[in-house]
């Protein structure tokens, strides 16, 4: 008799929803929703100036650090440093980012709406001459993260948003105190991550692979600077073809 409801419930059990499955997530994917992520990035960056300059092309390369919480509602901050020479120019290039949504998970897919805060510096000086141009750029992202779950160790997805820039200044070194404002341009941000994790006994632990494609436009100036000069900026165009890896731990 026994033996007889034992074989009864297994099948009861078996096909009983987990906490996992609950929120839509398949029982075999192993998740937590804190992530912190760091590692190494590099991009062949583009930089082209209307009016004259030409084109600048070479590689910066530098790191990125990140944290992301994901429990149904979607929260992620980052911090990003590139260096390098392009062509005539050293350039230097800080991004942080906030952002916040909701993941419509079902089953194996996530289809994830969000919209945060962030900010550039975008420092370029001149290795013959000695004149640097800084760039502050606040902007508005916003966008959606789509994924898909392969199986428990292995997950790929597309991340695409656009940015909208708030007020943009320039400043050129030499002119202390001074700045334009910039034309507000609209921008494009594509990634798509690559990640796989694991279960250990000290926890889950994983790495990404991120390649990404960025196109930011600074310009042209829409005012004479802060000092009443009136030096017209040209608009600049930058193109990122990239690629980050990133070891990750999950608790």
């Amino acid at each position: 008799m026994k033996k007889n409801l034992l074989l009864l419930l297994l099948p009861a059990y078996s096909f009983s929803a987990t906490p996992q499955e609950e929120k839509g997530l398949p029982s075999t994917h192993k998740i937590s929703p804190h992530h912190l992520e760091i590692g190494p990035q590099t991009s062949n960056i583009a930089i082209k100036q209307n009016g004259g300059g030409g084109k600048q092309v070479g590689w910066i390369t530098g790191g990125r650090v990140e944290y992301q919480y994901r429990n149904r509602w979607y929260v992620d901050a980052y911090l990003e440093k590139s260096w390098g020479d392009v062509k005539d120019y050293y350039v230097q290039d800080f991004w942080t980012e906030g952002t916040f949504g909701y993941d419509l998970s079902i089953k194996w897919f996530s289809f994830i709406p969000y919209v945060g805060l962030g900010y550039q510096f975008f420092k370029e000086n001149q290795n013959n001459t000695g004149v640097s141009f800084s760039t502050y750029h606040p902007y508005i992202p916003g966008g959606v993260y789509l994924e898909a779950r392969v199986n428990s160790m292995f997950s790929v997805g597309i991340n695409t948003k656009g940015l909208f820039s708030l007020k943009t200044l320039d400043y050129i070194g030499g002119f202390t105190g001074s700045y334009w404002q910039l034309k507000a341009r609209n921008d494009l941000v594509i990634e798509v991550p690559m990640n796989f994790q694991t279960e250990t006994k000290s926890g889950i632990w994983g790495f990404s692979v991120v390649p990404y494609y960025r196109l930011i436009r600074f310009g042209p100036s829409i005012s004479v600077s802060s000092l009443g000069v009136p030096l017209g900026i040209q608009s600049q165009r930058n193109v990122y073809l990239g690629g980050r890896i990133l070891l990750t731990y999950a608790f």
